[in-house]
């Protein structure tokens, strides 16, 4: 989503508190895997019990096939870390170990199927407000955080010597097949640009 901004260290520890209610173990789950995994909120809602759970045991490694995938040739991996394993683990007891193939994120509606996006939209959204986290974000603001958090990583390797390059490991961990997507989600990344125009504004001071 457009406009969209990640969040900070201090807002992603408010709005993991901020989770309550009957869906608490759900909605957390969302937001957690979103911040992890750097899926967008479609690809995570396409997940089922299989995808995230084999052999009685939360999977190190969790991929959503192509066809749940916006506009890619193939599905994307992603790790998942023991953050993220934990928070899916809450949610599959919280559904009382349904059978594989039920989705991860299942509507109470009675049949098999996720929640839907607006939903979710809402669900996330409702918790960034009640804890005071505003200004451009939704929940498209996870992948934006993961893909700054990435970025970061491999920029202190680079620092400390590393050869990787950190926007191609970047869009890999994205998952995108065009540089242009991974240029438009560090966009946000304007620090020098935002010093530009305060130098420019303190010499209007004369």
């Amino acid at each position: 989503m457009r406009g969209c901004r990640p969040l900070t260290d201090a807002e992603i520890r408010r709005a993991l508190d901020s989770f309550t209610g009957r869906h608490a173990v759900r909605n957390r789950c969302l937001f957690v895997l979103g911040l992890v995994c750097g899926f967008r909120v479609s690809e995570m809602l396409s997940l089922r019990v299989r995808d995230v759970v084999a052999a009685g045991r939360v999977r190190f490694l969790v991929t959503v096939p192509r066809r749940n995938m916006k506009g890619s040739k193939e599905g994307r991996t992603a790790f998942l870390p023991p953050e993220g394993q934990r928070a899916v683990l809450d949610q599959v007891r919280a559904l009382e170990y349904p059978a594989p193939a039920f989705f991860l994120f299942r509507s109470q509606r009675g049949e098999n199927r996720p929640i839907s996006r607006a939903q979710a939209h809402r669900v996330l959204v409702e918790c960034f407000t009640a804890c005071g986290i505003v200004d451009q974000v939704a929940t498209h603001s996870l992948r934006k955080t993961f893909a700054d958090r990435t970025y970061s990583y491999f920029l202190g390797l680079v620092a400390a010597g590393d050869g990787v390059d950190a926007f191609t490991e970047t869009s890999l961990a994205l998952g995108h097949s065009d540089p242009a997507s991974t240029r438009y989600y560090l966009s946000f990344r304007d620090e020098k640009r935002r010093d530009a125009a305060r130098e420019i504004g303190r010499s209007l001071h004369v």
